[in-house]
């Protein structure tokens, strides 16, 4: 189905989230506490767009993973006119059958891909197989709005879409299952326990844009205080948490 759409994806992915989606993905890697020395992998990379970010933080290595051939392609073709294409790679590969050595990587992410796959629960034991004893899982994912304007987006995803993306690439099968997967897709809480039931620890969920799109992230062992750091709001709740001590000290004194 995404190879049947390869050739205009980026185009009508960034056309119906009116750009959006860019600024959804430079959230969830400005979320991440990526080290010079970290491995990463994209699962369902598509044409690599996440890959393409992960890079901004010049990690060792980065590995992008689709079973499309054609959406790689496309992929492919973008990673030759970046300058860390040393450090980027693509593979033809299965979620729930990831070709890799246990605790490989540091850093998991998926974006857009897993309410696609045909296991989650499958594909998500794997990955923790394959994330190293620190390792961190970030999935970013359309979701529906818990809230009136949900009304307002389901009609939007369900008609107006894929009217327009067929007239766009003649591919209206493709952009009526777009919305079907949405809604089929257990998200916020039930996702959370999903993740927790295959061994990720200190999950949670961050909505995005009113909830049209939903940040997960989950640790594969017990989360270090450095690993929070990175959070601009878990800093400045520490420096309050200090002052106030500071405060008592001097009013004991």
């Amino acid at each position: 189905m995404f190879n049947s759409i390869a050739g205009k994806y980026d185009f009508i992915g960034h056309f119906f989230s009116l750009g959006i989606d860019k600024t959804w993905r430079k959230k969830t890697i400005n979320s991440i506490k990526i080290k010079p020395n970290f491995n990463c992998l994209d699962i369902a990379t598509g044409t690599g767009d996440m890959v393409f970010y992960l890079a901004k933080k010049n990690p060792s290595t980065i590995i992008g993973m689709d079973i499309s051939d054609l959406m790689l392609n496309v992929a492919k073709k973008k990673a030759n006119k970046h300058p860390l294409k040393e450090k980027i790679s693509f593979i033809n590969a299965d979620s729930e059958n990831i070709p890799f050595s246990d605790e490989t990587f540091d850093v998991i992410t998926i974006a857009f891909g897993i309410r696609n796959f045909n296991n989650p629960v499958k594909a998500l034991n794997e990955i923790r197989r394959v994330l190293k004893k620190n390792g961190t899982l970030h999935i970013l994912e359309l979701t529906i709005p818990n809230s009136l304007f949900g009304k307002v987006y389901r009609f939007y995803l369900s008609k107006i879409m894929p009217f327009l993306a067929n007239i766009i690439s003649r591919k209206a099968k493709v952009y009526s299952y777009l919305p079907q997967s949405i809604e089929q897709f257990d998200q916020d809480e039930k996702f959370v326990k999903m993740m927790n039931d295959c061994g990720f620890l200190q999950t949670n969920f961050t909505s995005l844009s009113f909830g049209i799109a939903t940040l997960y992230r989950g640790f594969k062992t017990q989360a270090q205080m450095s690993d929070f750091l990175i959070d601009k709001k878990f800093e400045r709740l520490v420096e309050r948490y200090n002052k106030k001590a500071q405060k008592s000290l001097k009013v004991i004194n």
